[in-house]
């Protein structure tokens, strides 16, 4: 991943920096890969202005894609002290692995 030495495009816009939910990297928010949930399903999402809601963001790393799977859940922040806590079968991560790695070449941020 790219370090920046301040937070601002090369636009000179501020560029939002985010924390990989697997490793704690912090990150240009274009850098990862936000993932969203909706009726108890974690999806990607491809176009990150298209979607509301709470969300956690990952590095484009299968490591920490395992990283996060391995701890088995996904807490999405609800308010100051709630927490949804997301946990999938292994089926479903599984499937979601895939279409994370997928997701990540098409987009050529790395891994």
């Amino acid at each position: 991943m790219k370090s920046m030495t301040n937070n601002r495009g090369s636009s000179g816009n501020h560029a939002p920096i985010r924390s990989c939910a697997a490793c704690r990297d912090r990150a240009p928010q274009s850098e990862l890969v936000r993932l969203n949930q909706d009726d108890g399903k974690v999806f990607i999402v491809a176009n990150p202005g298209m979607i509301n809601g709470r969300s956690v963001y990952i590095c484009p790393r299968e490591k920490c894609f395992d990283a996060l799977a391995k701890s088995g859940r996904i807490e999405f922040a609800r308010g100051k002290y709630n927490r949804l806590v997301i946990r999938p079968e292994q089926t479903e991560w599984y499937i979601l692995k895939n279409k994370f790695m997928n997701f990540v070449r098409e987009r050529g941020l790395g891994g």
